[in-house]
Protein backbone atom coordinates (compact mmCIF):
# COMPACT_ATOMS: atom_id res chain seq x y z
CA UNK A 1 0.00 0.00 0.00
CA UNK A 2 2.53 2.07 0.62
CA UNK A 3 4.41 1.22 -2.27
CA UNK A 4 1.55 2.45 -4.40
CA UNK A 5 0.98 5.45 -2.80
CA UNK A 6 4.72 6.61 -3.11
CA UNK A 7 4.80 5.49 -6.45
CA UNK A 8 1.63 7.90 -7.51
CA UNK A 9 2.98 10.83 -5.65
CA UNK A 10 6.10 10.82 -7.72
CA UNK A 11 4.00 10.51 -11.09
CA UNK A 12 1.95 13.58 -9.23
CA UNK A 13 -1.42 11.77 -9.29
CA UNK A 14 -1.52 11.90 -4.70
CA UNK A 15 -3.88 9.28 -3.90
CA UNK A 16 -7.22 10.57 -4.60
CA UNK A 17 -8.66 10.09 -7.53
CA UNK A 18 -8.97 13.59 -9.68
CA UNK A 19 -6.19 15.26 -7.63
CA UNK A 20 -3.75 16.13 -10.53
CA UNK A 21 -6.55 18.16 -12.55
CA UNK A 22 -7.51 21.80 -11.79
CA UNK A 23 -11.01 22.15 -11.22
CA UNK A 24 -13.24 23.26 -14.46
CA UNK A 25 -14.74 26.78 -14.90
CA UNK A 26 -17.61 26.68 -13.64
CA UNK A 27 -16.83 24.08 -10.61
CA UNK A 28 -14.12 26.59 -9.29
CA UNK A 29 -16.56 29.37 -9.81
CA UNK A 30 -19.17 28.16 -7.88
CA UNK A 31 -16.43 27.07 -5.08
CA UNK A 32 -15.90 30.18 -5.24
CA UNK A 33 -18.66 32.28 -5.01
CA UNK A 34 -20.39 29.43 -2.42
CA UNK A 35 -17.30 30.52 0.05
CA UNK A 36 -16.72 34.36 -0.08
CA UNK A 37 -19.14 35.79 2.49
CA UNK A 38 -21.18 37.95 1.13
CA UNK A 39 -25.19 38.82 0.60
CA UNK A 40 -27.59 37.07 -1.58
CA UNK A 41 -27.79 39.96 -3.68
CA UNK A 42 -23.77 39.81 -4.36
CA UNK A 43 -24.14 36.12 -4.98
CA UNK A 44 -26.50 36.50 -7.94
CA UNK A 45 -24.47 39.37 -8.89
CA UNK A 46 -21.42 37.47 -9.01
CA UNK A 47 -23.05 34.53 -10.51
CA UNK A 48 -24.59 36.74 -13.44
CA UNK A 49 -20.98 38.02 -14.36
CA UNK A 50 -19.48 34.65 -13.97
CA UNK A 51 -21.59 33.25 -16.55
CA UNK A 52 -21.00 35.89 -18.89
CA UNK A 53 -17.48 35.41 -18.60
CA UNK A 54 -18.04 31.46 -19.18
CA UNK A 55 -19.99 31.87 -22.01
CA UNK A 56 -16.83 34.79 -23.82
CA UNK A 57 -14.66 32.42 -22.53
CA UNK A 58 -16.60 29.47 -24.81
CA UNK A 59 -16.80 31.73 -27.80
CA UNK A 60 -13.20 33.09 -27.90
CA UNK A 61 -11.17 30.46 -26.28
CA UNK A 62 -12.97 26.88 -26.60
CA UNK A 63 -10.01 24.72 -25.47
CA UNK A 64 -9.97 26.50 -22.25
CA UNK A 65 -12.04 24.18 -20.07
CA UNK A 66 -10.23 24.48 -16.57
CA UNK A 67 -8.79 26.91 -14.47
CA UNK A 68 -5.39 25.93 -15.42
CA UNK A 69 -6.00 26.94 -18.89
CA UNK A 70 -6.62 30.71 -18.41
CA UNK A 71 -3.96 32.80 -19.08
CA UNK A 72 -4.21 37.04 -18.05
CA UNK A 73 -4.08 37.55 -21.50
CA UNK A 74 -7.86 35.91 -21.93
CA UNK A 75 -8.52 38.34 -19.04
CA UNK A 76 -7.53 40.97 -20.78
CA UNK A 77 -9.09 40.88 -23.83
CA UNK A 78 -12.03 40.07 -21.85
CA UNK A 79 -11.83 43.99 -20.73
CA UNK A 80 -11.42 44.76 -23.90
CA UNK A 81 -14.19 43.50 -25.22
CA UNK A 82 -16.31 45.21 -23.06
CA UNK A 83 -14.64 48.31 -22.82
CA UNK A 84 -14.57 48.55 -26.88
CA UNK A 85 -17.32 46.42 -27.70
CA UNK A 86 -20.14 47.45 -30.17
CA UNK A 87 -22.12 48.67 -26.21
CA UNK A 88 -18.84 50.41 -24.75
CA UNK A 89 -19.51 49.47 -20.69
CA UNK A 90 -18.99 52.35 -17.87
CA UNK A 91 -16.15 51.65 -15.93
CA UNK A 92 -17.95 50.37 -12.80
CA UNK A 93 -19.63 47.78 -15.09
CA UNK A 94 -16.53 46.41 -16.45
CA UNK A 95 -14.89 46.59 -12.67
CA UNK A 96 -17.52 44.50 -11.22
CA UNK A 97 -17.98 42.07 -14.25
CA UNK A 98 -14.44 40.72 -13.77
CA UNK A 99 -14.71 40.65 -9.70
CA UNK A 100 -16.01 37.16 -9.38
CA UNK A 101 -13.24 36.00 -12.53
CA UNK A 102 -10.37 37.42 -9.97
CA UNK A 103 -12.10 36.56 -6.35
CA UNK A 104 -12.14 32.52 -8.43
CA UNK A 105 -8.56 33.24 -10.34
CA UNK A 106 -6.83 33.92 -6.43
CA UNK A 107 -9.45 30.91 -4.90
CA UNK A 108 -7.71 28.70 -7.47
CA UNK A 109 -4.05 29.60 -7.31
CA UNK A 110 -4.29 29.74 -3.54
CA UNK A 111 -6.23 25.99 -3.19
CA UNK A 112 -4.17 24.16 -6.44
CA UNK A 113 -0.61 26.19 -6.72
CA UNK A 114 1.13 23.31 -8.45
CA UNK A 115 -2.12 23.77 -11.61
CA UNK A 116 -2.99 27.18 -11.63
CA UNK A 117 -0.46 30.40 -12.05
CA UNK A 118 -1.34 32.77 -9.90
CA UNK A 119 -3.04 35.87 -11.02
CA UNK A 120 -0.37 39.17 -12.34
CA UNK A 121 -0.79 42.47 -10.79
CA UNK A 122 -3.67 43.92 -11.10
CA UNK A 123 -2.86 46.30 -14.21
CA UNK A 124 -5.91 48.22 -13.53
CA UNK A 125 -6.81 51.45 -15.22
CA UNK A 126 -7.68 54.21 -13.07
CA UNK A 127 -11.15 55.04 -13.64
CA UNK A 128 -11.74 57.83 -16.87
CA UNK A 129 -11.65 61.62 -15.48
CA UNK A 130 -9.31 61.19 -12.48
CA UNK A 131 -11.14 61.31 -9.85
CA UNK A 132 -12.48 58.88 -7.61
CA UNK A 133 -15.51 60.35 -6.28
CA UNK A 134 -18.32 62.19 -8.50
CA UNK A 135 -19.43 64.21 -6.06
CA UNK A 136 -17.66 66.90 -5.81
CA UNK A 137 -18.36 70.26 -3.84
CA UNK A 138 -17.83 71.76 -7.15
CA UNK A 139 -20.38 69.22 -9.13
CA UNK A 140 -22.65 70.68 -6.35
CA UNK A 141 -22.52 74.10 -7.14
CA UNK A 142 -24.55 74.51 -10.04
CA UNK A 143 -27.19 72.72 -8.63
CA UNK A 144 -27.49 74.85 -5.62
CA UNK A 145 -27.18 78.72 -7.69
CA UNK A 146 -23.93 79.76 -5.88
Amino acid sequence: MAENLTRRCYQGKGYLKGQTAAPGLEAGIIEAIDLANTRPRTRSDRTYWAKRFVLWLAECYPAARTWADIRPVMLQRYIASMEQGEKPKAHDTVRLAVAPVKLTWRHMAANYPDLVKPMPGSGWRPRPGGKSNAWTRASWRPCWGG
